[in-house]
């Protein structure tokens, strides 16, 4: 695993964010649309395994949608959506991922037939979204992860209020967040449009706003938005033109 530190990031500005949240929307669209025709085809085992897909199934819960591609031997895109609702209504918990491993058309080297048979598989990128809904109107926490297979990393965090942002490698994501001492803030809650709502202040009296951080270890965002939509461009044509077949 790579260590990333602070002094590794390029932090980034609104319109990089902004540039980050168009990426997301764009392949949260893509995932949803891929799984959702996969799913609709209503395959059996066997023809899963006879045209290379492996579709996760459970009858009693159909709230995680998985499907992997596979290519060859260690080549492989996996595509999956995992949708959490509170009472069967309300939106709490939802992530997409993007997972390209082995290679694609100028990554042939990447995969090599080892002495023993095996063949080595690389991830040659992947992606990632997540949204979750804090409770106690703290605001919804929205994280993006794009990964290069260079060890390059690009992220975009938006946090609860009481919340506060590091970027290290504590947990392997390039940052961690804290929650703000209870003693250094206040909340007041009070009824808007017949719902009770909380509200954050300092100690101040200033409302708290909710931390938000974009940053890469390109050299650029420029450079990290290129090779990412680069890749995830002949990724799309591959699986597009896998589906077409199927």
């Amino acid at each position: 695993m790579v260590k990333y530190e602070e002094k590794d990031f390029i932090k980034g500005d609104n319109n990089d964010i902004c540039d980050a949240l168009l990426i997301s929307e764009e392949c949260s669209s893509y995932i949803d649309s891929v799984l959702e025709r996969i799913y609709e085809l209503g395959l059996t085992p066997e023809e899963e395994k006879e045209l290379g897909l492996k579709i996760q199934r459970d009858k009693y819960d159909d709230s995680w949608k998985r499907v992997v591609f596979s290519f060859g031997p260690g080549n492989e895109v996996t595509f999956s959506r995992w949708k959490r609702l509170w009472t069967g209504e309300t939106l709490t918990h939802l992530t997409h991922e993007i997972t390209c491993k082995g290679q694609l058309d100028t990554d042939r080297l990447i995969s090599a037939l080892s002495g023993f048979g095996i063949i080595g598989s690389h991830t040659l990128f992947s992606y990632s979204d997540e949204f979750t809904a804090n409770s106690f109107n703290e605001g919804d926490e929205t994280k993006i992860r794009i990964s290069d297979r260079d060890g390059e990393l690009t992220q975009y965090i938006k946090t609860g209020v009481k919340q506060k942002i590091e970027i290290d490698d504590r947990y392997g994501t390039g940052y961690h967040t804290t929650y703000i001492s209870s003693d250094s803030c206040k909340r007041e809650s009070r009824m808007v449009d017949g719902k009770y709502q909380s509200f954050y202040y300092d100690l101040d009296g200033n409302p708290l706003t909710r931390p938000e951080l974009v940053a890469t270890t390109f050299d650029s965002f420029n450079d990290a938005y290129a090779s990412f939509t680069e890749k995830f461009r002949r990724c799309r044509d591959i699986i597009d033109a896998r589906v077409e077949e199927i």
